[in-house]
């Protein structure tokens, strides 16, 4: 009898309020772990988390204003590996809904403006593509135009990792 109460509570739990620590292996509470700042509160390992959130964050609420969004990828090389390069960007965009692996904007800390960049690991790995490389150039001479400071946060593997990591 008890076997079946106990099976039944775990039938009854809904999904998604508990993550495995990808460290620790041990099963921790979501909503503690993302109070935490996504960091497990068991071992102290810290999550990968969306530029968006990271995004959020970081800045004062209703802050962020995203720059330079028109850009997009191309493919002049017209480049092919395990797949065309065009079906790759088109695969993590429909993965993670962004254009690439950068963000861009205005925002502000504590009321104080900014300009700011971050990579997304989830997008390539955050590999850096012309898109990335374009986006960080306009965004560090818009800093200097406006004589703003400039924050960049790199969410990436190391250049090996990038190849790897981007076929996947």
């Amino acid at each position: 009898m008890a076997w079946n109460l106990i099976r039944r509570k775990k039938r009854d739990m809904p999904d998604g309020l508990w993550i495995r620590c990808e460290d620790c292996s041990r099963m921790v509470y979501k909503k503690e772990v993302e109070e935490g700042l996504h960091v497990c509160p068991k071992c102290n390992f810290h999550f990968r988390i969306l530029a968006r959130e990271r995004l959020r964050i970081l800045l004062d609420p209703d802050s962020f204003e995203e720059l330079h969004g028109e850009i997009l990828p191309g493919d002049p090389l017209e480049f092919v590996d395990r797949e065309a390069y065009t079906d790759r960007i088109k695969r993590y965009q429909e993965k993670t809904g962004m254009k690439d692996a950068i963000i861009v904007g205005k925002g502000a800390i504590e009321g104080r403006p900014l300009l700011i960049a971050i990579t997304d690991y989830f997008f390539m790995a955050g590999c850096m593509g012309s898109v990335v490389g374009e986006k960080i150039t306009r965004i560090a001479e818009d800093a200097i135009r406006l004589r703003l400071p400039l924050v960049i946060v790199a969410a990436s593997a190391a250049e090996r990792g990038c190849r790897k990591g981007s076929t996947r």
